[in-house]
């Protein structure tokens, strides 16, 4: 059993325990393939995200443009966008799929453009002081 992580076009990033082959489709939706190998992690995407027309996974771009080290810029990602959800997993040194590496885990989830929903509450007193409360 391996732990990845998913991107999803929503921007919500979420844990993912894979099993098998089988695990890893169905965190994309479809077929897989390999649509990004960064230093220490690949990105699993949909075979078919273009032709399905999947949103295209801003998420992804952002997160590739901050550990690519070979010059790929947000705008060039963005020129040439990743579609669908994405797994991310690690490789050993014989190519195969394995639990994907902490900080990329931590990155991942440092970039969320998901926030969860959240209300703040505003009181201002008489003397003008104000106070928030966030909830």
């Amino acid at each position: 059993m391996k732990a990845g992580i998913v991107i999803k076009t929503n921007g919500k990033v979420e844990s993912f325990v894979v099993r098998d082959y089988t695990d890893m489709q169905r965190a994309v939706d479809g077929n897989i393939e390999v649509v990004y190998r960064g230093k220490n992690f690949d990105v699993w995407g949909n075979e078919s995200a273009r032709i399905l027309e999947l949103p295209i996974n801003a998420g992804i771009a952002v997160l590739v443009s901050e550990t690519n080290t070979n010059g790929l810029t947000l705008r060039t990602l963005l020129d040439n966008p990743i579609h669908g959800d994405v797994l991310l997993m690690g490789f050993n040194d014989e190519g195969e799929s394995t639990t994907c590496p902490p900080d990329v885990i931590e990155l991942a989830k440092d970039l969320s453009l998901w926030k969860p929903p959240s209300m703040t509450f505003v009181t201002i007193d008489e003397d003008g002081n104000m106070e928030m409360d966030k909830i």
